[in-house]
């Protein structure tokens, strides 16, 4: 795909189903030319740390009900690092609470997004981090 960005992307999900939901989403869009899943904060900071053969991801779609360290520690122990202080993150989750989206939004959170995801809200956001991205 001469001239098109292609986009590695990391998806922190620890439900299969929703994994699943968001997988589907997310196919729509070929510039996300890989997806990597991990399931618990803990897997995601050690991805995000250990990058040793591969480059950051461009992105990163983040549940905020995770296991063991759950999405609002792993948005500000990113922000800590230096390796992973300027990579956007946009939240993904089924609560409506405002105190997780303030808490994420103090932390520089890049955007939210309610699940199930759709695609034009995908979309928009892909827009908003200068994602240039075409539906297939």
């Amino acid at each position: 795909m001469a001239g098109t960005e292609e986009i590695t992307m990391l998806l922190v999900e620890d439900n299969p189903d929703e994994e699943f939901l968001t997988r589907r989403v997310l196919k729509k869009f070929p510039v996300l030319s890989r997806i990597d899943v991990v399931k618990d904060g803990v897997e995601a900071l050690r991805y995000l740390t250990v990058a040793e053969n591969r480059a950051q991801p461009r992105f990163v779609l983040l549940d905020l009900k995770l296991p063991r360290v759950d999405g609002v520690d792993v948005l500000r122990e990113m922000r800590k690092r230096e390796e992973t202080r300027d990579i956007p993150v946009v939240v993904l989750t089924s609560s409506d609470h405002e105190r997780d989206m303030e808490a994420c939004g103090r932390l520089g959170a890049a955007h939210f997004l309610q699940k199930p995801l759709d695609a034009g809200r995908m979309s928009e956001v892909l827009d908003r981090l200068g994602i240039t991205a075409r539906v297939a």
